[in-house]
């Protein structure tokens, strides 16, 4: 075999092997991004403590293994809605209904990050008022957009 087709075709295998270890480690790179992705997945839930320590407890939990980046934040009461509500705001909403002794939540701002296992206090009222406030809370709804450090947004919704 002449020389020159030896060399033609081992120049030929040798960018065959090559386009295929690019296409291979593209492939591997994105297998490992969305693993990466999965592996910081935030997930914000709500839990109620009904009367511990004589006191209703209304919170935001992340049980993702992934910080949470808020986006927004709205809080809607009666009709009423309220993006980046402070708690000055969720009081005075609930105290216009004639509710008063509510503790509402610290304040939740876009750009804020809730780590996993945080716990946020989003309402927290004295065993003796629960009863009555029951009622308004089920017409109350906080929501809050948040994402990943990756960037992927999710919702969640929460209601009582």
């Amino acid at each position: 075999m002449p020389y020159e087709l030896e060399t033609a075709i081992a120049t030929a295998v040798s960018a065959a092997i090559s386009g295929a270890s690019v296409i291979i480690a593209t492939w591997q790179l994105a297998i490992q991004r969305r693993h990466n992705q999965q592996g910081v997945t935030p997930r914000l839930a709500g839990e109620k403590e009904s009367f511990q320590h004589s006191i209703f407890k209304w919170e935001l939990v992340n049980r993702g293994v992934g910080p949470a980046v808020i986006k927004s934040f709205s809080f809607e009461c009666e009709g009423a809605r309220f993006d980046a509500p402070t708690t000055e705001a969720i009081e005075k909403q609930l105290s216009n209904h004639g509710y008063s002794d509510i503790v509402g939540s610290g304040d939740l701002s876009p750009g804020d990050f809730i780590s996993p296992g945080e716990v946020f206090r989003l309402l927290e009222i004295p065993r003796e008022n629960a009863a009555k406030v029951k009622n308004l809370l089920k017409n109350t709804k906080w929501t809050v957009t948040y994402k990943c450090i990756y960037g992927k947004e999710y919702t969640t919704e929460l209601r009582v």
